[in-house]
C-alpha cells in the first residue's frame, strides 16, 4: 500500500517494456537507460490537509500538468498532477502516487 519504491532497467530498450509503479505513500524512483524511449505519465494526488512535500526530479523533459479544481470522487478532496510525455512513447511508464 505505502513505502518507497526504487526501480533501476537495465540492458537495451529494443524491446517493448511497459512500467506501472504504485504507491500510496513514500518515495518512487525510476531509473531508466539513457536511450529508453517512453511515453511518461506520472500522477500525484494530494489531500487539502496535506503538505506539497512532493519533487519530480526529470531528465526526460517531461512537461507538467496541474488541476486547478480538488476532485471529490475518492473521498477526500484531492488535486492531481499529471507530467508527460518524455520520448517517443514506444514504452509506456505510468506512476501513481
Amino acid at each position: 500500500m505505502g513505502g518507497d519504491i526504487s526501480v533501476r532497467m537495465v540492458g537495451t530498450s529494443a524491446e517493448k517494456r511497459d512500467v506501472e509503479l504504485t504507491s500510496h505513500g513514500g518515495t518512487v524512483t525510476l531509473t531508466v537507460p539513457k536511450d529508453f524511449p517512453m511515453d511518461v505519465r506520472i500522477t500525484l494526488a494530494y489531500t487539502k490537509n496535506a503538505p506539497r512535500t512532493y519533487e519530480i526530479v526529470d531528465h526526460a523533459g517531461l512537461e507538467k500538468r496541474e488541476t486547478s479544481d480538488w476532485d471529490m470522487s475518492n473521498g477526500s478532496p484531492q488535486v492531481h498532477s499529471r507530467h508527460g510525455p518524455g520520448g517517443n512513447g514506444l514504452n509506456h511508464v505510468t506512476i501513481n502516487t
